[in-house]
C-alpha cells in the first residue's frame, strides 16, 4: 500500500488496503492510510461519494478506537516514545479524515472539532495543512477572526516552497481583509 501511496496511485493504494484489512482488520496504520486515500480521492462528483465518505471515517473512527491496542501488537521492540510519536502521528491523521470528510459534506462544527482534534493530538510534528482546513471550516462558520488564527498558523509551519501555501496565503489574505487586520507575514519553519 505504502508503495502505491508513494507513487500517489491513490486507487491502487486504496485497493491494496481493503485487501489488507481483510486480513488484518485492526491495523491502525492500514486503517488510516486507507482512510485518507478514500477520502482525499473522493470527488463531489463522485456517484457512490456517500459511501466512500462513511467507509473513510469508518476506518479512521475504527483506527481510534483500537489506536492502542492494534498498535501494541505490531510494535515489535519499538521505544516507547517512538510508539507515542506513531500513536500521536495517526490519531492526528485519522482525526483530519474525518474533519476532512465533514468540511466537504459541509458539516462545519463537526469538521472544526476534529480538525482541532487532530492539532491536539499531536502538536510536536503539526500538520500545516490540519490547520488550513480548520481555517476553512471556521470561516465557512463566518468566524473570521479563528479562521484567520488558524491559516496564520498553517503558514508559520508550512514549507516556503509547499504547492499548497498560495491557497493559504489567499485565505489569509481574504479573513485579513474581512477581520480588519494586516495579514501576518508568513515565517519558514
Amino acid at each position: 500500500q505504502s508503495k502505491y501511496q508513494a507513487a500517489d496511485n491513490s486507487d491502487k493504494s486504496v485497493e491494496m488496503g481493503r485487501k489488507a484489512l481483510k486480513y488484518v482488520p485492526d491495523h491502525p496504520m492500514v486503517l488510516v492510510l486507507t482512510a485518507d486515500r478514500i477520502a482525499e480521492g473522493t470527488r463531489e462528483s463522485d456517484l457512490d461519494r456517500d459511501e466512500r465518505y462513511a467507509e473513510s471515517v469508518k476506518y479512521a473512527q475504527h483506527s481510534l478506537e483500537i489506536m492502542d491496542t492494534g498498535l501494541i501488537a505490531i510494535a515489535g521492540n519499538i521505544p516507547p516514545e517512538r510508539m507515542q510519536q506513531l500513536k500521536n502521528g495517526l490519531r492526528s491523521m485519522a482525526y483530519n479524515v474525518v474533519g476532512f470528510v465533514h468540511l466537504n459534506k459541509k458539516d462545519y462544527p463537526v469538521a472544526v472539532e476534529n480538525f482541532r482534534k487532530a492539532a491536539d493530538a499531536d502538536q510536536a510534528q503539526s500538520d500545516p495543512y490540519v490547520f488550513y482546513r480548520l481555517s476553512l471550516a471556521l470561516d465557512h462558520q463566518k468566524k473570521y477572526a479563528e479562521a484567520l488564527k488558524a491559516v496564520n498558523r498553517c503558514l508559520e509551519l508550512a514549507a516556503a516552497d509547499d504547492p499548497e501555501a498560495p491557497l493559504a496565503k489567499q485565505e489569509q489574505s481574504r479573513l485579513s481583509k474581512l477581520v480588519g487586520t494586516p495579514a501576518a507575514p508568513a515565517t519558514p519553519p
